[in-house]
């Protein structure tokens, strides 16, 4: 439903507040990164350090204090994380979890899930192009970061390899969670990264009161030359029937960047057409629904390599593998630039034979060596420009470039039954078939075929609250599910068998309260329109109000329908078997996961929580059958049968506060220690043999530390203007004496970053930017990226009238700055997006 959207009033705040130095720091680190980096003395340079630990300060001393009077708020709906075991509202938790909400999805205009997520907190972006991104969390991607559709873990070939893209749609989705802790138990005890779940409603989630209802959007981009947009249709057939449809287009053209020998990323353009249908019946105590959605993408590989590769007589272990000049001095212009931004040297690592945990679901260590360009083919840049723009205006329209041609079928079937048995408050069941197929195609001809056809099912009972004597209330969940895929490789980049993996998971979460209204959050889920007097009468007890403790800070909370504190503990036990189908091998094993997590109220705007969890992941296919040439890595890939399972011992503590007045803050801290973390050990350049001119990779397990932390804040000047902050860090540290380097490869540099946001009347006015740091925490074979500031400027107009629409005008990368992701795949051929000036509108009726 649209009611998170509708009569668009700005959230009252405060006014006449004082200036503070948290907003005076934050001032201040705007106007820096608003200086371009210049050579700067050293002094200078250490600058945005000084700002990020100012503002931190600044955002610490605030925590505490009440700096204004109460004053009327426009309540809006809550937003509830589906992907929660017990479906809780956003703010009521205060382990690290995002939610980002469909208004802000559609005016990031965003086409790809990686990158929809990037500039939340403690997520980044694994580039490969326009059409393939991946999220990474805390410096984790895929195997170890699960993507679900609806709650449902999505099955394609993302988690193979960097260039194959996650094929959920994300533009005009309802909204989309990112999820760490217990929870996460749900979709398997491997996601230690966490779980991203899109909630896209292709399945009707909830009655609706409207015969026919819907909403477009329409986004223009500048950078691409390009447009996103979607269409979304609900009706009811009669009181219990519900229907919707979605159609989603994206068309976007090679990208444009700042300040390059190019002036666009040839063969970067991406299509994708997405359209699904779904159908529901829901009553008081039942919901059956079931949907299709069909996906079909084209999009461009850059610069990725041909099938013959030779090492480079200019440059040392670096290859030269099909790539032609104009690829060469692409990028050849780092020199000049770096010295006019007061850069460090651009030694970019060797990507097109690295890839490492970001890339594969694996870290691997080195094999990523972009030595810094020395300007050794010395080629006119206009001629360039021209060849580029003129060659390939769409890479698929033209056979000569490597480009990927998608197409993907997903079923789903969802139910939920209240009441089933007794001492069951709920039973829930979820199934999925998708039917997955990518072609590679190379000079007009398919060179590698990928398929996977995937069958999921997942069964869930939610039991009935009892008491734990003079504890408190529980109320928990206990679950099944079951996933089987067979997947094939078969043309000239088949370095993985067809295989066959049978996953069989078993789980239980349990959540402990003080009252019994606290153990009741969201439990009748999509069948919220029941009231609760209804499902106590199912039940079979009514337990009325509960006698709530006698402090004063639980008796504020309760009249806020919150508890005093929180316990809440899950375990999860995996059997894993894949077999190699072509060599009649397998590799069977079992994993165990346990997760304790608990909260507490310090007073009625303070939430502290800590989490202790122990995780094991067993190897993915790739790790253990793959051996062969992979071409868009540039390496010759060997698995290892000998690998054990991943055993992480981690903690994590957070802290949320909110005074309901003027001023929110969340932060957390954590810290994991891995045995036997698998990474992909970059062996040197191979000289002779069938895999001579790609870089050997070895599967090899070596201990392993995970830390970092997030902080994020809000400071509310008056009713209109608002400043945030934000900052971010996550490091892998290798334990394997025998690397040069400690450190993985890709990870994303730390970031401090803050945003202006005033709103008057229907208009909202954002100033919002970062600062990237440099990366010198690097792994073997790879170099610095250099530091780099972003900066948006966003105007958006809300309707107030009987029409409601959205439409907003945006200015992305105002200071038109050369960036370069460190993360990315590609991260010295494809620098970020030029200023771009991008417009869009949202239509509600």
């Amino acid at each position: 439903m649209l009611t998170n959207y509708q009569n668009h009033q700005p959230p009252k705040r405060p006014t006449n507040c004082p200036l503070s130095p948290l907003m005076m720091s934050i001032r201040l680190y705007t106007q820096a990164i608003c200086i371009q980096n210049r050579t700067l003395p050293a002094a200078s340079a250490k600058l945005p350090y000084l700002l990020q630990a100012a503002t931190l300060v600044a955002l610490g001393a605030y925590s505490t204090a009440a700096l204004a009077e109460d004053k009327p708020s426009v309540e809006l709906a809550p937003v509830v994380v589906t992907a929660s075991a017990f479906e809780p509202q956003a703010g009521d938790m205060a382990t690290a979890t995002s939610v980002i909400t469909q208004s802000q999805i559609m005016q990031q205009g965003k086409s790809t899930l990686g990158d929809a997520l990037a500039n939340e907190p403690g997520v980044n972006s694994d580039t490969f192009g326009q059409g393939a991104t991946r999220p990474i969390i805390r410096g984790q991607t895929a195997p170890r970061v699960q993507v679900a559709q609806n709650g449902m873990l999505v099955q394609d070939a993302s988690q193979i390899s960097p260039d194959h893209q996650v094929s959920v749609p994300v533009l005009g989705a309802k909204q989309i969670e990112v999820i760490k802790g217990s929870s996460a138990l749900m979709y398997g005890g491997g996601a230690i990264g966490g779980v991203v779940n899109v909630v896209d409603d292709t399945i009707p989630s909830e009655p609706m009161n409207d015969t026919v209802s819907g909403q477009f959007g329409l986004i223009g981009q500048q950078a691409t030359d390009g447009y996103l947009g979607y269409a979304q249709l609900n009706g009811q057939l009669n009181d219990n029937w519900q229907w919707t449809g979605r159609f989603q287009k994206t068309d976007l053209d090679d990208v444009k960047v700042p300040k390059s020998r190019y002036d666009k990323v040839k063969n970067s353009s991406y299509k994708q057409d997405n359209a699904s249908v779904g159908f529901a019946y829901v009553d008081d105590l039942d919901y059956v629904g079931f949907s299709y959605q069909r996906q079909d993408s084209d999009y461009g590989l850059p610069f990725h390599v041909h099938n013959h590769c030779q090492p480079d007589e200019h440059r040392i272990n670096r290859l030269t593998c099909g790539l032609d000049e104009h690829e060469h001095g692409a990028h050849e212009h780092h020199d000049h630039d770096h010295e006019e931004h007061g850069h460090e040297a651009h030694g970019h690592t060797e990507h097109e034979h690295g890839h490492d945990e970001h890339e594969h679901g694996h870290e691997e260590h080195g094999h990523q060596e972009h030595e810094h360009e020395e300007h050794v083919h010395e080629h006119d840049e206009h001629d360039h420009e021209e060849h580029d723009h003129d060659e390939h205006e769409h890479h698929h329209e033209h056979g000569e470039l490597p480009y990927v041609k998608l197409k993907s079928d997903v079923y789903q079937i969802q139910t939920e039954h209240l009441v089933p048995l007794t001492g069951i408050d709920k039973l829930a069941t979820k199934f999925s078939y998708t039917d997955y197929q990518h072609d590679e195609i190379d000079e007009g001809v398919v060179g590698t075929t990928f398929k996977n056809k995937a069958f999921g099912a997942t069964v869930q009972a939610t039991h009935a609250t009892h008491q734990v004597g003079n504890l408190g209330y529980m109320k928990g969940i206990i679950g099944v599910d079951y996933a089987n895929s067979k997947f094939s490789a078969e043309g000239l980049e088949a370095y993985l068998p067809k295989t066959r993996r049978n996953q069989v998971g078993t789980y239980i979460i349990e959540r402990l309260t003080p009252t019994y209204s606290g153990a009741q959050i969201n439990d009748a889920g999509r069948l919220g329109a029941q009231s609760s007097k209804t499902q106590q009468d199912h039940l079979g007890h009514n337990h009325g109000s509960s006698t709530l403790p006698t402090d004063s800070t639980a008796t504020k909370l309760a009249k806020q329908g919150k508890d005093l504190w929180y316990v809440q503990f899950g375990g999860r036990q995996d059997i894993q078997k894949i077999e190699d189908m072509d060599n009649n091998i397998s590799k069977s094993d079992n994993a165990h996961s346990l997760s304790l997590e608990a909260g507490r109220y310090l007073t009625p705007t303070t939430q502290i929580s800590a989490r202790v969890s122990h995780s094991e992941r067993l190897p993915a296919s790739q790790e253990l059958y793959a051996n062969g040439a992979h071409l868009a890595t540039n390496t010759w890939e060997r698995g290892n049968l000998q690998l054990d399972k991943e055993s992480t011992d981690g903690i994590e503590l957070s802290l949320r506060y909110d005074n309901n007045k003027n001023f929110d803050l969340s932060t957390s801290v954590f810290y994991n220690d891995t045995d036997d973390y698998i990474y992909a050990k970059t062996q040197d350049l191979v000289t002779e043999g069938e895999s001579k001119g790609f870089r050997l990779v070895d599967y090899h397990q070596s201990d392993a530390k995970h830390y970092g932390g997030e902080i994020k804040a809000r400071y509310y000047l008056n009713d209109y203007i608002s400043i945030g902050g934000f900052s971010d860090i996550a490091i892998i540290e290798l334990k394997d004496k025998q690397l040069d380097s400690k450190y993985v490869p890709r990870l994303a540099a730390p970031r401090v970053g803050g945003d202006i946001t005033a709103q008057f009347n229907q208009f909202d006015v954002v100033l919002s930017g970062y600062h990237r740091y440099k990366q010198d925490k690097v792994a073997d074979f790879e170099h610095t990226t250099p530091s780099y500031n972003m900066l948006d400027a966003k105007v958006t107009y809300h309707s107030a009238g009987p029409q409601d629409y959205t439409a907003f005008l945006q200015v992305s990368n105002l200071l038109n700055d050369l960036a370069y992701n460190h993360s990315s795949y590609l991260v010295e051929h494809m620098p970020l997006a030029e200023r771009s000036f991008n417009a869009g509108i949202t239509y509600r009726f």
